[in-house]
C-alpha cells in the first residue's frame, strides 16, 4: 500500500519516503512472524517461506530506493 501511494506522488523524493515506510513495514512483519514462532503459533519450518519472501521483498525495495537516489539529487538542484 505504501509503495502504491508513493508511486502515485510522481516525485522521486516522496516515492523514496514511502519506500522507506514499506521497508519498515516488512521488518515489522518479519518480527511478528518470528514472534508467532516464539509463541508456538506455527513452526519455524512453516514460517520459513514467509520469512524468505519478506527478506526478498526487503532487498528488492531497498534496491529500488537506492536506484532512485540520483533522481532525488537532480531534483534538489533545480
Amino acid at each position: 500500500m505504501n509503495m502504491a501511494e508513493g508511486w502515485r506522488r510522481y516525485n522521486a523524493a516522496e516515492f523514496c519516503q514511502f519506500l522507506r515506510y514499506s521497508r519498515a513495514s516488512l521488518e515489522e512483519t518479519e518480527r511478528w512472524i518470528r514472534d508467532g514462532i516464539a509463541r508456538h503459533h506455527y513452526t519455524e519450518e512453516d514460517a520459513r517461506p514467509a520469512i524468505a519472501l519478506a527478506d526478498r521483498c526487503g532487498r528488492t525495495t531497498t534496491g529500488l530506493w537506492k536506484s532512485l537516489r540520483p533522481f532525488i539529487k537532480d531534483s534538489r538542484k533545480r
